[in-house]
């Protein structure tokens, strides 16, 4: 019973010990975030494409991918964009990589592209003045300073390109 008791709790304390290194290791053995690899590559306010670099894996090939980091810290973040492709969307995401706010064309005000990432203090300000610009704007309250703008243009074959690449040339992502 006793050696039973002894091989027990060395089993327990070792698999308790190997659980430990395992869980310090993961961050240095696993590939980096989609968010620190968009970190690494962009300033902020500044649009990158991404589905011709390795930050995607397994990228739809009807998509054209863009991102645009931001810092709420330096003003809101305006994107706007126009052109006639058959679809968009944007995705506002934190650090973590969780969505937390999105709009596509379809229930957006019309197909150009025209979004405003605040928080709650910016909006209240900037709709204290309105700015007549704004009248058709959507607003995106986003409870952190840093995040990342995710752009899908829909392509639905290869003759499309140059449209998406037009849209995608159109697009400005600048503090406001």
């Amino acid at each position: 019973m006793r050696r039973l008791s002894l091989a027990l709790m060395i089993g327990l304390v070792g698999a308790g010990l190997v659980h430990i290194a395992v869980v310090f290791l993961l961050p240095t053995a696993a590939p980096a975030s989609a968010w620190s690899r968009i970190y690494d590559i962009t300033e902020p306010f500044q649009l990158r494409r991404l589905d011709d670099t390795d930050i995607i894996y397994d990228a739809d090939p009807l998509f054209t991918v863009a991102a645009c980091r931001f810092d709420l810290t330096r003003g809101p973040l305006r994107i706007r964009a126009s052109g006639n492709v058959p679809f968009w969307s944007v995705a506002i995401m934190d650090s973590r990589g969780r969505t937390s706010w999105s709009i596509n064309d379809r229930n957006g005000t019309d197909d150009d592209l025209d979004l405003m990432v605040v928080t709650r203090l910016q909006e209240i300000e900037i709709k204290r003045e309105m700015p007549p610009g704004l009248a058709s704007t959507a607003f995106a309250l986003f409870n952190n300073d840093e995040g990342i703008a995710v752009l899908r243009i829909f392509h639905p074959d290869d003759s499309y390109e140059p449209v998406s690449d037009s849209f995608l040339d159109s697009v400005s992502c600048e503090p406001f």
